[in-house]
């Protein structure tokens, strides 16, 4: 017969034997833990709570009454948990994966155990999680399979669904990924860029806004969420426009042509590509530009020139080269 959780708590409180561990929550998000009263039967329905916030170390304390261990249970995934008895002064650190948690150390001593009922362990659910409409929850407590939601289910058969551009962005400046460029605009305007929020479907429509000053280099950050670079929509000429996928710590450089801007960049990895629509893409007209009477907004999208049309619309075959 085990002790009550109250008498439990209160001996141990009493002990003269104290095992303290650090746990240092490596994620974006706050993690759960489990400290159980029982070492040789742990149980999620006979514990003791803790909150880890995101990005801290915290400490947890226990009072052990037969074995010098802390007992804790986490949550590591939808059909997962762990057992974790961990000996004094032991430091745990918890990352993120793709489908939860993983819990790692370098201290020896510690025993990991699988815990035969992860349903019945609390958590919160991890970005990546979230993006896959995974959660916690879709396995009950005592339950021997998870069970799909209606979201799941629909992600399941719409593969391409984009999610909604607030939760996105809400989503990607939390993302454990980041990547960051600089953009050196080499002009006398500002130029716009265009942050899509989809690198396999970029729109102007779905994408933040950027305005580079001119003569500057400007940082841009893109918390990524599948593909692990960002993806930039530029206007570059009356009838062109660009997409640019470029990796992290990548260096673009905008310069000024007769006809619009050109891109470049010294580093590998960058994917520019021609974007099939680049009317709907905005963009400042550049001196050059406004000289030779050539504005980015004259022609109306799916609006084709003509051989027959006067000599202006003619002179836009020819921009967005030197």
């Amino acid at each position: 017969m085990g002790v009550g959780s109250s008498m439990h708590d209160a001996m141990s409180s009493l002990s003269p034997w104290t095992t303290s561990i650090s746990i240092d929550n490596q994620t974006n998000s706050p993690v759960i833990v489990l400290l159980a009263h029982s070492a040789e039967h742990p149980n999620a329905g006979e514990s003791e709570k803790h909150e880890i916030p995101a990005n801290t170390v915290s400490a947890i304390s226990s009072g052990w009454l037969n074995v010098p261990k802390a007992t804790l249970l986490v949550r590591t995934g939808v059909d997962h948990a762990q057992i974790i008895r961990a000996p004094h002064a032991t430091r745990l650190l918890i990352k993120i994966v793709p489908h939860g948690l993983a819990v790692e150390t370098l201290d020896s001593g510690v025993e990991f155990e699988e815990y035969p009922d992860p349903g019945a362990v609390p958590n919160h659910d991890t970005i990546p999680m979230v993006l896959r409409n995974e959660h916690f929850h879709d396995r009950a407590p005592l339950a021997m399979h998870r069970h799909q939601s209606v979201a799941h289910e629909v992600v399941g058969t719409t593969s391409h669904m984009s999610i909604g551009g607030s939760v996105h962005d809400a989503v990607s400046s939390l993302s454990p990924w980041t990547t960051s460029i600089s953009v050196d605009n080499q002009t006398n305007a500002p130029v716009i860029a265009w942050l899509a929020r989809s690198a396999e479907h970029p729109s102007p429509s779905d994408a933040v806004q950027h305005v580079f000053p001119a003569n500057t280099v400007t940082g841009v950050s893109s918390g990524w969420l599948h593909v692990p670079k960002a993806t930039l929509l530029i206007r570059t000429g009356v009838d062109s426009a660009q997409v640019i996928r470029a990796p992290h710590a990548t260096k673009l450089i905008i310069k000024v042509v007769p006809h619009g801007l050109t891109v470049e960049t010294f580093d590998s990895g960058v994917d520019i590509s021609e974007y099939p629509e680049p009317h709907t893409v905005p963009g400042h007209d550049t001196i050059p530009m406004v000289m030779r009477h050539e504005h980015f907004d004259t022609q109306a999208p799916h609006t084709a020139a003509h051989k027959d049309q006067p000599a202006l619309v003619h002179a836009r075959a020819h921009t967005g080269g030197a």
